[in-house]
């Protein structure tokens, strides 16, 4: 994929001293290739408190190795050894900023998003977004933002741990601590990095403050330019507050990140260390130059050449700024954001505004660069592996749990995750205290697989040959929206977030960020403002967030031009991004290898990315490549204003190119370990749950305990080790609705847990469920409150370690979506389908379907598992168990009118009868999760994941058949009812009249008994929709529909013409503007069983819809329904329903067929819809125009109703008519309809409601006997 289109960030901090000592390392322009590790964190605000904000190495001196080199937020930032290597898990500067990250704090909630998680497979995702952010969750105004370049790094709850595989390469971190105001900017800004979230416990209070944030947590995809974010704010600061900018780059914008994006967004000339290609040169043309730094280069006293650096940077000439970047400058790829910010107290002892952190190639000792008066490159105390790192002390919050302090963190390689998204590498933090403190910290980074929320601090080993970088910037709470906004352009994967809805709500593009909202409108660019968090002086702080549907390169068009300078550029390129020398603002690469904080770094083993804006004294940390494909990656830059941190990274960057045993089943508050297996059924609308475990003489039982009940339920007990940390026990979850995630876009239903005894003791357990958001590792047992109106099945077997690659394997074939994994490596090596299913191998050779058999454990009951492909088009129940099993086949599962029972043959397959009695209980397919089928003669039951549906063929699942008499039994019970042939069950009916008086007159005089439509009545549920609804301007759609939700199984709908009409809950109010005009009203009452046939009309009218109480209970019941009151779209054709159903009537039922036209439809409602699908003349009551004419030639005319008319007794001219109808000739039947009689009907959406009455057709045919003549 082009670097242009994949997403990437830029994350600028303006700071001279931050400038100088990056530019130090980036003077030579020149081409050279080698590279070492670089590790920089940026750590805005330091405390001994466990708070979420940036932290150094606790004034540690650096011991006499050679170490990573720190810079943090102090007078003069430099780079100075940081006092512990980068594998050490504690005192490094990382290990302590992600203390609370790496384990758990309940006042720290934490987002972590990463392309390369640690613990898991890389993501198949173009973003190389990796960041923490850090949210204090109490009233501290508090966040951090730490961003690095580590793949499998910063395992959730998973303690510090460095990936010794990249000891070899540079990376460096950037921890940035600010203000919960600036939420919604950094979280706007990884948002359009396309992150992928690894974890995520932001709290929905903390979601509700902060829009983006929201947006970011809970994927809501960028749809709209621009697809670039440019965010701004500034770090939190007890002395000194950097500027930042962020800039978020999603897969849609085209932009280079250096080129277009930094290069134009700050006008300025930029330097740049991040891997090229040959058509990414040196651009010396031009007022702003683009020019790649020469490898090697000396930084912070390394050498370090491109090739062996993961660090992406870029200087920003003139302006003070340092750029961390996600991209390499190729044409294959723009900018790369990572940022994460840190929170901070009122208390803190030490507070750093802000801080970079950069790791060399194949070291795990780091430089950091502190915010204050003289800020330059020092050696951390630690190194990056160790938990006191100032990255572990900044993220402590993030990586243990810490109520006051409540996270979001986006990767598009999370820790213990499957990398996420393809596209945006933004990697980040934000931490926001949740306090009455007004702290913010906004930590960016470039480390994959790093910072596991509530994981314990642990750096990825396979980072360490690469170098990365970390910002992390402390800012107030009211930047928040600025970074949120910032991140959602970036569009991240956000892997962590704990933050409140109290916090979201303040916040609103925080807010967007954790919900996922899209990015619709141009510009798909965002540039926020804002400075850090003060105590002595403010740093300013530009973040750009870049879309992907924004082309802008983030270094030419973004920082070039928005900040008018030349840009000096620190990351990967191709060979067509070059630096550009001609015009007034130059775009330069940097040379590679460059000596970079004392180390030689390459621009191939550096994951950091940063651009230098020269004349600003801004650095801006990219999450882009420099190249031209990542123009339509999503991606960010973070700009920190400050002529020390200026200094420090341009002393890189001046050499540029110019170019032309307790794995078991538990039950019950007895905690008895259950040998083989149990059952769990949750009926609907009942927290109580029925238990049936191995024995003798399994049977239904009540459960100890409710399942809501966070002691003594079977599953709470099976999943104690799941849901709080157990050494010994090693787990692999699995879910298409994880909790505190968004939904996963997987055609897989599968959900189940694997527990692993990683003792000496052969014990494991799988347990299969149905319950989305369920079952958060390590983060407490919560039963999610919207399941509990539908039932759900649980099965939990213990088995042997031996048959871990049986299960294994039959769970890869229903591709299933992991969501934790801590499995060992010593444990993969043994089983190798389990190796394949954690690592992602794909399956790509027949036979798609899996057969496994295996045994539980102690009384070995007899266990058949099947796994189905994609690519397997069988279906589960006929294709797959009826023949593989044999035998005849009972079904429980959501079906459609295609898939039917099958009573030809040897093997019956027949659907079971809804509803039925389940062990006491009425239980009804509609409202029930669990699918099961019996498998008869073989005393077998198999729990499935799959609809009995034809659309289900090509959706992968499951079926867990379990091989007992008495289980057997048992679930037989329940499904002794059964289809044999398509049948169509009779229901007893209520009257509806239709008579003299209108049959209005008859279903209201019914209502006016219970309750009008127009006041509250607990018992009646309604949604009403009109073009025209009372107290609104004016919308696009007519009509109104009123359901009874009430035990009498009664619903009705009302169908009329009026405009501002019928207020809910407002009393009844005719509008006399409608006096003159004709209207008309039609009323139709019928059961529940016919309601999804009238939603799924109603809904390809694309009506609007004013007024909606339904409940839960109700949509869940009835799917149609559900998609009308939603607003899901109608998106394949045919477009155009057509529904059949019967009114509910104590004598005789009506007929009634309802068409819904949809806007795509262009037929024509009365000669396309209702004349050719009744086959019959149609006679027409609507406005028409001059090209619409009665139509008297062939079998079946069209013809209008000449006007006026007399109806029943009353003169009727069309003009002043409101009513539309249309008489069937033949058929005894009356159309109600709501479009004009007009060719440009044909695109707008309508309805025919159609009644076959010969009394109601008669009543019509009086008033219609004069026609039109033919062809007028």
């Amino acid at each position: 994929t082009p670097e242009k289109q994949i997403p990437g960030a830029a994350v600028c901090l303006e700071n001279a001293n931050v400038y100088n000592a990056f530019s130090t390392a980036a003077a030579n322009f020149i081409e050279i290739m080698n590279i070492s590790i670089i590790l920089i964190l940026i750590s805005l605000n330091c405390c001994t408190a466990q708070v979420a904000t940036c932290k150094d190495d606790a004034d540690n001196n650096p011991p006499n190795v050679v170490s990573s080199s720190i810079m943090k937020s102090e007078g003069n930032p430099a780079w100075a050894p940081s006092a512990q290597n980068v594998d050490h898990n504690r005192d490094h500067s990382i290990v302590r900023t992600m203390a609370n990250f790496i384990a758990n704090n309940i006042n720290i909630k934490v987002l972590a998003y990463s392309d390369d998680p640690p613990n898991l497979p890389p993501r198949n995702e173009k973003s190389k977004a990796k960041g923490v952010l850090l949210v204090d969750n109490r009233a501290n105004d508090a966040a951090a933002w730490f961003v690095h370049t580590v793949p499998n790094f910063l395992a959730y709850l998973g303690g510090y741990s460095w990936p010794p595989t990249e000891t070899a390469k540079g990376h460096m971190f950037l921890c940035l601590s600010l203000s919960e105001a600036h939420l919604n900017s950094v979280a706007k800004a990884v948002r359009y990095q396309e992150p992928y979230i690894y974890v995520n416990n932001l709290t929905p209070a903390l979601l509700n403050q902060h829009i983006e944030l929201s947006n970011l947590a809970t994927g809501v995809e960028i749809r709209l330019t621009p697809f670039l974010e440019h965010a701004k704010f500034t770090t939190k600061g007890v002395r000194a507050a950097a500027n930042i900018q962020a800039f978020g780059k999603h897969t849609k914008s085209f932009a280079d990140i250096y080129s277009r994006i930094l290069r134009s967004k700050l006008s300025a000339s930029i330097r740049i260390w991040a891997p090229y290609d040959a058509k990414s040169k040196s651009i010396c043309k031009g007022q702003h130059k683009l020019r790649k730094i020469a490898s090697p280069m000396q930084f912070a006293g390394n050498q370090v050449s491109r090739e062996v650096d993961s660090t992406n940077w870029a200087l920003v000439d003139g302006k003070n700024t340092v750029c961390l970047t996600t991209n390499d400058y190729k044409k294959q790829l723009p900018s790369w954001f990572c940022s994460k910010v840190a929170l901070h107290r009122l208390q803190l002892a030490k507070m750093i505004i802000m801080s970079f952190v950069y790791k060399p190639p194949n070291e795990i000792s780091t430089k950091v660069m502190k915010s204050g008066p003289d800020p330059a490159w020092g050696n951390s105390v630690r190194s990056i592996n160790n938990a006191q790192h100032s990255i572990g002390r900044t993220m402590v919050d993030f990586v243990r749990n810490t109520p006051q302090i409540k996270v979001l963190a986006y990767n598009n390689d999370p820790p213990n995750l499957p990398p996420g998204k393809e596209t945006s590498k933004a990697k980040g933090v934000l931490l926001v205290d949740n306090t009455v403190t007004d702290a913010a910290a906004w930590f960016i980074h470039t480390a994959p697989n790093f910072l596991a929320h509530l994981g314990g601090y642990t750096w990825p080993a396979a980072e360490t040959a690469k170098g990365h970088m970390f910002l992390c910037l402390s800012l107030n709470e009211i930047h928040l929206n600025s970074v949120a906004k910032a991140l959602r352009y970036q569009e991240p994967y956000i892997y962590a977030n704990n933050l409140p809805v109290a916090i979201l709500n303040q916040h609103e593009e925080l807010s967007n960020l954790v919900n996922g909202i899209e990015v619709r409108v141009t510009p798909f660019l965002e540039h926020a403002r804002f400075v850090t968090k003060r105590t002595q002086v403010e740093a300013n702080v530009q973040v750009f967030g870049k879309h992907t549907k924004s082309f802008s390169d983030i270094y030419g068009r973004v920082l070039r031009n928005k900040l008018s300078a030349s840009i000096r550029i620190w990351a990967h390129s191709d060979a067509r991004s070059k630096s550009i020398c001609k015009g007034q603002h130059k775009l330069r690469k940097i040379a590679s290898p460059m000596q970079f904080a004392d180390s030689e770094v390459s621009r191939e083993a550096d994951s950091t990315r940063w651009a230098l804006v020269e004349g600003k004294n801004t650095v801006c940390l990219t999450t882009n490549d420099y190249k031209a494909s990542e123009k339509q990656i999503p991606g960010a830059a973070v700009c920190i204003e400050n002529a020390h941190v200026y200094n420090a990274f341009s002393a890189a960057a001046f050499n540029i190119l110019n170019d032309a045993d307790n794995s078991n089943c538990y039950f019950d508050i007895t905690r008895k370990q259950l040998g083989a297996r149990y059952f769990v059924y949750k009926p609907p609308n009942v927290l109580q749950t029925k238990i049936m475990q191995s024995g003798l003489n399994p049977a239904w039982a009540p459960s100890a305990q409710p399942i809501q009940s966070n002691n003594g339920h079977s599953i709470v007990q099976t999943m104690a080790h799941f849901v709080a940390d157990n050494p010994n026990i090693k787990v692999l979850a699995y879910s298409d609705d994880p909790p505190n995630l968004p939904p996963r876009n997987e055609k897989s239903k599968a959900k189940g847990v694997l527990l692993i005894d990683n003792s000496a003791a052969n014990a494991a357990a799988w347990l299969v469920h149905t319950v989305p958001k369920f079952l958060s590792h390590l983060g407490g047992y919560s039963w999610p409150q919207t399941e509990t109106a539908k039932g759900h099945i649980f099965l939990c077997l213990s088995i042997n370690e031996e048959s871990l690659n049986a299960v294994a394997r039959a769970v890869r074939y229903q591709e299933p979506y992991i969501y934790a994994n801590n499995l060992p490596l010593a444990l993969l090596n043994q089983h190798n389908e389990l190796s394949n299913l954690a690592t992602g191998v794909e399956i790509r050779v027949t036979p798609f379907l899996e057969h496994a058999k295996l045994a539980t454990r102690n009384n070995g009951a007899n266990v058949q598992a099947f796994g189905k492909h994609t690519k397997s088009f069988a279906d589960m129940y006929e294709r797959v168990l009826r023949n593989k099993l044999s035998a005849k086949i009972r079904i429980w599962a959501p079906s459609d009118v295609r898939s039917k029972s099958i009573c030809r043959g040897q093997y019956h397959l027949r659907k079971i009868v809804s509803p039925m009695q389940f062990d006491g209980v009425q239980v009804s397919r509609e409202a029930d999760s669990a699918k099961w089928a019996l498998v008869e003669g073989k005393n077998t039951v198999c729990f499935t994941t799959n609809d009995y549906k034809a659309a289900e063929k090509q959706i992968p699942g499951a079926a867990v058949c379990l091989e007992n008499a008495n289980v057997y039994n048992a679930f037989s019970t329940a499904a002794s009812n059964v289809f044999c042939i398509q049948t169509s069950k009779c229901v007893k009916h209520k009257t509806i009249k239709i008579s003299s008086k209108s049959s209005l007159d008859s279903f209201c005089s019914n209502y006016r008994s219970r309750q009008r439509p127009f006041t509250d009545h607990m018992n009646i549920k309604v949604l009403a929709y009109s073009d025209d609804p009372p107290n609104l301007p004016p919308r696009n759609e007519k009509s109104k529909a009123k359901v009874d939700s009430t035990v009498t199984d009664a619903a009705a709908w009302f169908v009329h013409t009026v405009p501002n009409f019928l207020a809910h809950l407002g009393g009844y109010s005719w509008p006399p503007a409608e006096t003159t005009k004709g209207h008309i009203f039609l009323c139709v009452s019928f059961i529940e069983a016919h309601l999804n046939s009238v939603a799924k009309a109603i809904r390809y009218q694309e009506p609007y819809i004013y007024a909606n109480n339904l409940p839960p209970a109700l949509l869940n019941q009835h799917n149609e329904l559900s998609n009308l009151a939603t607003g899901v779209e109608i998106r394949i054709t045919p477009f155009l329903e057509h529904a059949k159903f019967a009114t509910k009537s104590a004598h005789a039922a009506a007929n009634i067929q309802a068409f819904g036209k949809h806007s795509k439809s262009f037929a024509d409602m009365y000669a396309r819809v209702l004349r050719k699908r009744f086959a019959a003349s149609i006679r027409i009551w609507a406005p028409s125009d001059a090209r619409s004419k009665s139509i008297c030639n062939g079998q079946y005319q069209l013809r209008k109703i000449a006007s006026p008319m007399q109806f029943d007794g009353v003169q009727v001219s069309r003009e002043n008519d409101n009513a539309k109808w249309a008489l069937v000739e033949g058929k005894n039947t009356v159309c109600f309809t709501t479009n004009d009689y007009k060719a440009a009907e044909k695109q707008i959406p309508g309805a025919a409601v159609c009644l076959e009455n010969a009394h109601v057709y008669n009543a019509f045919t009086a008033a219609a006997s004069n026609v039109e003549a033919c062809n007028k």
